[in-house]
């Protein structure tokens, strides 16, 4: 059994389980993870998820008692990777699934009932509509997102979400170095600062994996995110530098 599975109990992995299965039965008919095996579903996407947790529980923010539990974002959580193994893995905390298809929270939600992850909340917006949504703007000490965009879009559909002091977490490839400089004005603009590119240990996953981590020090300013379909359009920051072929 990969280590990261091996950490948690007897119960989340039937959870786990319950998810794989619900998964498996709905990707027969609609497209949310390509064709897969079980057993690859479990290593590409339920594993390399599980990876996210040291990096995420470094830096997140601290809860104090009085505060209620750590309260996560995933934007883009498409077939529930890594929102909902998270909410699995870690059951006191309060994870909101977004996503901007009807089918797929659909998915979502009936996979976080299967499972029982109870502290699971889904969410079907556009993540730039939801980012001007007062209930949903700067209210997570955590957000995270996984094989959505390149970093500088990434950048204004996710950090309008954190609360000032929280802790953006992108899963990524191997080489994320040439869009981490290209965001750099993005994450300026937008009252954010990067801590860095860390390696994600992952067992059994083939190449390298990155996280990058970006602490937001303070309120989104007004005007972001803008009208949906602009980020991708028209990145805030700078071009993208390709490494010279070898």
């Amino acid at each position: 059994m990969n280590p990261l599975l091996q950490q948690l109990d007897s119960g989340q992995r039937a959870q786990l389980d319950a998810y794989l299965d619900i998964l498996m039965e709905w990707n027969q008919n609609m497209n949310l993870t390509g064709p897969c095996t079980r057993e690859e579903a479990l290593q590409r996407h339920v594993v390399d998820s599980l990876a996210l947790l040291p990096i995420i529980e470094a830096h997140a923010p601290p809860c104090p008692p009085s505060s209620g539990p750590l309260t996560l974002m995933d934007v883009g959580s498409g077939a529930g990777f890594p929102g909902l193994v998270l909410a699995i893995a870690r059951p006191a905390w309060r994870v909101t699934l977004l996503d901007s298809l009807a089918k797929r929270t659909r998915f979502l939600g009936a996979a976080a009932e299967a499972a029982g992850a109870a502290g699971v909340r889904v969410v079907c917006a556009n993540a730039e509509a939801a980012g001007r949504d007062p209930a949903l703007r700067d209210a997570f000490q955590v957000v995270t997102a996984r094989a959505v965009a390149e970093m500088r879009v990434l950048a204004e559909l996710c950090l309008p979400f954190l609360a000032p002091g929280g802790v953006w977490v992108a899963a990524k490839g191997p080489a994320p170095e040439g869009e981490v400089a290209a965001a750099g004005p993005a994450l300026e603009l937008l009252g954010a600062q990067l801590i860095g590119v860390e390696d994600v240990v992952c067992a059994g996953q083939q190449g390298r994996r990155t996280a990058l981590t970006v602490r937001k020090l303070g309120p989104t300013p007004t005007g972001y995110p803008r009208a949906v379909g602009r980020p991708a359009k028209r990145p805030l920051g700078g071009y993208i530098k390709k490494p010279k072929a070898g």
